[in-house]
């Protein structure tokens, strides 16, 4: 999936905000990053954008122990030096 747009939004009260959006023919598909102070919450959704097209929406919320971030961060730590080596 390749990021059509990125945007960090940085709040003064400490809930910072990351979303990754791609759009796909008529469809949007956005990623957001939220620190809650207890946890990490990855919200994903998909929404109609075509104003011709039926509306329609679907949207996924994770909430993420901030010991599996740091498994995650591991893991895509290795993919990236793998397809760095590929690309080398």
């Amino acid at each position: 999936m390749t990021t059509d747009s990125y945007v960090f939004e940085e709040s003064p009260d400490g809930e910072d905000r990351e979303f990754w959006a791609q759009t796909a023919g008529s469809i949007c598909h956005t990623l957001e990053i939220r620190d809650t102070g207890e946890a990490v919450s990855l919200d994903l959704w998909s929404e109609a954008i075509d104003l011709d097209a039926p509306e329609w929406s679907g949207r996924v919320e994770m909430h993420i122990t901030y010991s599996d971030v740091r498994k995650m961060i591991a893991r895509l730590t290795r993919i990236c030096e793998r397809h760095e080596m590929d690309l080398g």
